[in-house]
């Protein structure tokens, strides 16, 4: 379903170019053009200043960004990341603490591509919003059990999630104890 159309006309949606899905997911989580592609690229040599081949970038420095650049480039906003255990249920997030979601979605390899797909979620005005930059608008997901359920089928499917907050709430994001011999979310240093 999609969202109201004011609604929907405010948001703001970067569409897939390249191989950026990396760039558009994390604009599009922050609701403005943040980061261009030399943006991420200076990420990219600062992480590996390697004068050919750099490990966070794909081949032909058309994109292909890896999870090191999304991280260091929120970090300049101000952002932390963890990941969501896979083994745990969505259901023990404490949602009020999380920003957004950074979802890695398996695709088709081709060509000189990972076969992975970086897309964003956040709550905005009252509903979880899922940006993917090779649709053409946003998705309204609806609420906290919608959310659980796209969260659980991405999971399910070989996907990642991470949990976007505040550095202070990073250790703040899930409600369950993990037991001592895991954690129900990983840091991301």
């Amino acid at each position: 379903r999609s969202l109201q159309r004011r609604q929907e006309k405010d948001l703001y949606h970067q569409k897939q170019k390249r191989s950026l899905c990396g760039l558009h997911c994390v604009n599009n989580l922050l609701q403005e053009t943040a980061f261009k592609k030399k943006d991420f690229d200076k990420i990219c040599v600062a992480l590996s200043p390697k004068p050919f081949f750099n490990p966070h970038r794909g081949w032909f420095w058309m994109g292909d960004y890896d999870i090191n650049v999304i991280l260091k480039a929120l970090g300049q906003k101000g952002y932390a990341l963890r990941w969501f255990d896979k083994r745990k249920d969505p259901a023990i997030m404490k949602l009020g603490n999380i920003f957004g979601f950074i979802l890695n979605l398996k695709t088709l390899k081709v060509a000189f591509t990972s076969g992975h797909h970086w897309v964003a979620v956040r709550e905005i005005g009252g509903c979880y919003v899922f940006f993917d930059s090779e649709k053409s608008r946003p998705m309204n997901i609806g609420g906290k059990d919608e959310l659980r359920t796209l969260l659980l089928d991405i999971i399910a499917h070989g996907g990642e999630v991470l949990m976007v907050s505040k550095p202070e709430l990073k250790d703040q994001l899930v409600d369950a104890s993990p037991p001592s011999n895991s954690t129900a979310a990983s840091e991301i240093d």
